[in-house]
């Protein structure tokens, strides 16, 4: 994550350490010292990415910390993932990994899944359009925590930020 304000939770020792993972696997142990330092219930919003949604990362990751910061507006602790998503990019360019890179699951999404420190999974309109999400949802099925409609009246406000409105 290129920009310098850290997301709620996360330490610049942690941003610092993503600067040398090179596999998906090493992002784990980073995601749970963020995870340990959240309080109470924590909550994951799902939804494009990647793929679908707005139909560019960069506008895609716009939207998703939008409803991130909805959550937290709301009073939750919610997990904030985008920190990985530049590494998760640079492995994939380093490794040339052709199609999905399902590491990203195997390696990262599903141990903290597993963990039980996520206890509701927020779904965006439009999750049905992610690979990712489709992904998360049967994970998040198998494990039976819940799979929440994100409330659209919390998104009505959404603005696409001008420089990557065109």
């Amino acid at each position: 994550m290129s920009n310098t304000v850290l997301p709620q939770y996360w330490t610049e020792e942690e941003q610092r350490m993503l600067e040398d993972v090179t596999e998906f696997r090493h992002m784990t142990p980073i995601a749970f010292r963020v995870l340990e330092r959240m309080p109470g219930r924590i909550h994951e919003v799902c939804g494009p990415i990647s793929t679908g949604g707005w139909g560019c990362p960069r506008r895609n990751l716009a939207f998703y910390g939008f409803a991130i910061e909805e959550l937290v507006r709301h009073g939750l602790a919610v997990f904030d993932n985008r920190p990985f998503q530049d590494v998760m990019e640079r492995i994939i360019n380093t490794h040339q990994i052709k199609g999905y890179a399902m590491g990203i699951f195997h390696d990262f999404y599903y141990p903290i899944f597993e963990s039980g420190r996520i206890v509701t999974a927020w779904h965006l309109p439009d999750w049905q359009s992610s690979t990712e999400t489709k992904l998360e949802y049967k994970k998040f099925m198998e494990l039976n925590i819940p799979w929440v409609p994100f409330p659209t009246e919390w998104l009505t406000g959404f603005e696409m930020p001008a420089e990557l409105a065109a």
